[in-house]
């Protein structure tokens, strides 16, 4: 399996264990009294199963993608030293005329 894939599969799998903490305590803690309408409803399992599904798609892709962008801060450039950054040029006070008007 490619080294990118693997990446991805594992900044992936981090999130949905994160999902799983998330809707651990969401049951526990009965935010919103959702623990207590799963334990009492009779669909109750599939809503819990996709409340787990759908934080775990979320925190999965956001996961991934904190992980991409923290890789893209830390590349080297060609001399093996740290990114050459560009100075950004100073910013200039820009006049406007003024008008006075007569009301």
């Amino acid at each position: 399996m490619p080294e990118l894939l693997k990446f991805l599969f594992r900044h992936a799998m981090i999130g949905v264990g994160i999902a799983t903490v998330a809707t651990a305590a969401i049951l526990y803690f009965d935010f919103g009294q959702i623990g207590s309408l799963a334990s009492t409803s009779d669909v109750g399992a599939v809503a819990v199963l996709l409340l787990w599904f759908m934080l775990g798609l979320t925190y999965a892709s956001v996961q991934m993608g904190f992980a991409v962008m923290i890789g893209l801060s830390e590349d080297k450039d060609e001399s093996g030293g740290s990114p050459k950054r560009v100075p950004h040029p100073a910013l200039q006070l820009a006049l406007a005329p003024v008008r006075r008007t007569k009301s």
